[in-house]
């Protein structure tokens, strides 16, 4: 966030609604320093059609709880899973 906060002062405009979202699962296109998918998954949720208000600590417990079941199944599937 310090990032963007830094551009903002230097007079970049930030979208209102994005065209489009960039998924890098590791380490592909963007390096990870400070992994936080809690922080990822509210700006997500700015730009979601939320209609019975789900909380971000919901979503992200199904995700862990997604990733777990892929990571047991990684090695017969050879896709990989990281939330």
């Amino acid at each position: 966030m310090k990032i963007i906060k830094n551009l903002v002062k230097k007079g970049a405009k930030i979208m209102e609604k994005p065209k489009a979202i960039l998924f890098d699962m590791g380490d592909t296109l963007i390096t990870y320093e400070d992994f936080n998918p809690i922080c990822g998954n509210e700006k997500l949720m700015e730009y979601a059609y939320n209609p019975y208000d789900v909380s971000i600590k919901t979503i992200q417990s199904y995700a862990t709880k997604i990733a777990e079941e892929a990571g047991k199944m990684r090695e017969t599937t050879h896709i990989e899973c990281m939330m």
